[in-house]
């Protein structure tokens, strides 16, 4: 009789940023396997009044050295708490950590490349001094180059690991992340454009590298009853003027965040910088059309003249005149919502999306080890 097969996988995963949001819509899925014993390993890189932290206080310890070293600590911890069958990992601190990640099967998983990020200044202002630059890129290599499997978010972040790095395109595999579609329903608005103000929404914290300095500079050349500027960030304090709503304090994936996608005619995300987006696939999935800028991986999200406009980062009148086009035609917005939705369902499933990255740690796994005992005991 064959014994069941059990997965014991570890996950270690960033705490930061956007990652949070991709780490809850991931766990959500992975949990709902009844196939795998997975092992959660938050890794943060600042800890309220913990030790690191106080020694980063002192003039002399620069606070990123104080953050990686909480993190790889962090992830170490993580990594003893195995053995494991498979690991997957998402945490920038595995470049010191690529020893552990040979022995067992890995899958490394990023919207991005260190290249990619040092080439946009809105992420790296100054340039690393060559020696630290040059321990990096070989960091980054040994580490990219020898887990088992790399999992790109776009087809431009696969492009850098080939292109930069040397990754062998077979072992780069293009899997982006995904959102709750029962969750994010496509929602039934009423179009305004007879009764009220369009409302046009923005949701990223970073709010000068998530471009909402270009879009209140755009409002502001607006007659200001003509449209709403809903604005979802952390850091907007500054922000005021007629018809703009500043929203703070909104979690991922709460009741209070649908409730602004479903109250919106429009999205948009114009970035300076930007790896991904999931907030526009957020959109996308309520069924809102979008508009974002060229940065990162948004080719492989938004589908130019069927559901949304992609306009050139730091482009304030091509900005302008993507929105005010959008605006003016609620059928163009209906049709391309639509299509927004529709792309969400094929391609930013996260249930479907984290099958398939969980059918391939299942695979890595069973072509490392025999099975000879029942894993669920």
């Amino acid at each position: 009789m064959n014994t069941p097969k059990r997965y014991r996988i570890g996950f270690l995963m960033d705490q930061v940023a956007g990652h949070v949001t991709n780490y809850r819509n991931l766990r959500a899925a992975v949990d709902a396997d009844p196939d795998v014993d997975a092992h959660w390993v938050e890794v943060h890189y600042f800890r309220e009044g913990g030790r690191l932290e106080r020694l980063g206080r002192s003039p002399v310890i620069p606070t990123y050295l104080t953050g990686n070293t909480r993190g790889t600590v962090e992830l170490r911890r993580g990594l003893r708490s195995g053995p494991f069958d498979a690991l997957f990992s998402n945490a920038a601190v595995s470049v010191f950590a690529t020893d552990a990640f040979r022995r067992t099967p890995t899958i490394y998983d990023y919207d991005s490349t260190p290249v990619q990020l040092d080439g946009m200044a809105e992420y790296t202002p100054r340039p690393d001094p060559r020696p630290i630059a040059k321990v990096k890129f070989a960091l980054t290599k040994r580490l990219l180059t020898n887990v088992t499997l790399n999992q790109a978010w776009s087809h431009w972040a696969k492009r850098s690991a080939v292109e930069d790095y040397g990754v062998p395109s077979e072992r780069v595999v293009v899997n982006p992340p995904g959102v709750d579609l029962d969750r994010w329903k496509l929602l039934d608005r009423k179009d305004r454009n007879g009764g009220g103000p369009r409302r046009v929404l923005f949701v990223g914290n970073n709010f000068r590298r998530k471009g909402g300095e270009l879009l209140v500079a755009w409002h502001a050349s607006r007659a200001p009853d003509d449209v709403e500027l809903h604005i979802v960030s952390s850091e907007a304090d500054h922000v005021s003027g007629p018809n703009i709503f500043v929203h703070r304090g909104v979690e991922p994936n709460s009741d209070r965040l649908t409730a602004l996608y479903r109250d919106a005619d429009l999205f948009v995300l114009p970035s300076l910088a930007e790896c991904f987006g999931i907030a526009t696939i957020e959109a996308m999935a309520t069924g809102l059309p979008v508009v974002t800028s060229d940065s990162g991986g948004t080719a492989d999200i938004v589908e130019v003249g069927g559901n949304g406009l992609i306009v050139p980062a730091n482009d304030g009148r091509a900005l302008g005149d993507a929105l005010d086009s959008l605006l003016a035609d609620p059928g163009r917005r209906a049709s391309f919502g639509a299509r927004s939705r529709l792309i969400a369902e094929t391609n930013f499933d996260v249930h479907r999306n984290g099958a398939r990255t969980l059918a391939l740690l299942k695979d890595l796994a069973d072509r490392n080890q025999p099975w000879a005992v029942d894993r669920s005991a």
